[in-house]
């Protein structure tokens, strides 16, 4: 484990591939990340690559990279932002050592493909799912060394999910516990014989936001334990709703009782089989960032949400060449960039179609409308009627 002891190494060095020493310098420490990702784009041919081949060096070599790295500690936010900005400069390409213009922003390009976007990852949305990994692995393995280890240094009386983490701690411990708030979001304790599961702070009661009751606690509650509402292995219906509102007692009921008294254990709702997985975390971490990050176009793109989400779907699916798709792609997204864009957007040039001169230039313009691009579908194999 890194970090864990109060004992500094005299030299700074690495074992098994990660720094032995934690610095305050966090983007320097780990500026051998960046370093190693721009190595190697520079030793792919960026002029000889089409978009899907650079889409899948991106995805492939350079964003795995990293990973090993941010599975135990989190990357300073501007590293993670220079690491983004590499990968876009790539994507879109250069000409005469100048990077060409980002027709679509970074943030866009990491939503999935069904959501309109390339699918690349977000950097520290991802080193937060993979760091809540290694919260998991403790709460899921409590016996490893390294968890006992963990738990006897941080959290010795209490739970992980409880835990605080005191100034001195070492930046692995930090790094972690700064994933714990992405981790609790989706977990939820299955009630088994109901004895480990704190009724007013623990997350337990489906459909409920993180799992609380919404009831306000009683001053003179005596119930503190959800073992305390079960009689005979069923809910005593009596006492809930007693003790809770209306829709609080309700979503208890529905929650089933073993009745062979297995202890209550944590799953995680993210996933079909209960368990935490790094995919599973990033998608969760990606939809909730969105959904904060939507605000007041909420109720302006609901409608139209579904329609292009199947837009998209459609468009991935086609039996046709990658690199074609992509051009679609480019084409809905308003990335080719056409004289009627490059003026609109960056007012320069003259946005008259240069083929009629009669035409502001358009990509539907260009490839279909244009007297040229007529003549060219008449001699085509294709035939084309119009949209």
């Amino acid at each position: 484990m890194y970090g864990l002891g109060g004992i500094q190494p005299v030299s700074q060095g690495k074992y098994l591939g990660l720094p032995m020493v934690i610095s305050r310098s966090k983007g320097q420490l780990f500026g051998y990340i960046k370093d190693n990702i721009k190595r190697r784009m520079l030793s792919w041919k960026n002029k000889l690559l089409s978009s899907a081949g650079k889409e899948i060096l991106i995805k492939a070599v350079a964003m795995a990279m990293p990973n090993y790295t941010m599975s135990c500690f989190k990357l300073p936010c501007r590293l993670c932002k220079e690491i983004s900005s590499m990968l876009s400069n790539f994507w879109w390409g250069e000409k005469d050592n100048k990077n060409k213009v980002h027709w679509v922003a970074w943030k866009q390009l990491t939503r999935e493909k069904k959501r309109g976007g390339m699918g690349f990852q977000d950097i520290q949305s991802f080193n937060r799912a993979l760091l809540a990994k290694q919260i998991w692995r403790i709460i899921r393995n409590p016996n490893l060394l390294s968890s006992r280890i963990l738990k006897s240094k941080y959290f010795p009386n209490c739970s992980v999910l409880d835990s605080r983490t005191p100034n001195n701690a070492s930046w692995f411990w930090q790094s972690i516990m700064s994933a714990r708030e992405e981790l609790q979001w989706g977990i939820r304790k299955r009630i088994g014989n109901g004895l480990s599961t704190r009724i007013w702070d623990d997350q337990w009661i489906p459909n409920q936001h993180l799992g609380r009751p919404i009831t306000t606690k009683p001053g003179d509650c005596q119930v503190q334990k959800v073992a305390d509402l079960i009689e005979g292995y069923r809910w005593n219906r009596n006492l809930i709703f007693k003790n809770f509102k209306k829709e609080d007692a309700e979503n208890i009921l529905k929650i089933p009782i073993s009745i062979t008294g297995r202890e209550d254990n944590i799953f995680w709702t993210e996933n079909q089989k209960g368990e935490y997985t790094v995919q599973s975390g990033y998608k969760a971490i990606q939809a909730k960032n969105e959904q904060e990050g939507r605000g007041e176009r909420e109720g302006i793109e609901a409608s139209y949400r579904p329609r292009r989400t199947d837009m998209w779907r459609v468009l991935w699916k086609l039996k046709i060449s990658h690199k074609v798709k992509i051009f679609i792609w480019k084409g809905l997204k308003e990335a080719i960039p056409v004289k009627e864009l490059i003026w609109r957007r960056m007012s320069k040039g003259d946005p008259i179609c240069s083929g009629c001169g009669e035409e502001l230039e358009t990509l539907e313009h260009l490839l279909l409308k244009c007297k040229k691009a007529k003549e060219v579908w008449k001699a085509a194999p294709v035939q084309w009627d119009g949209i």
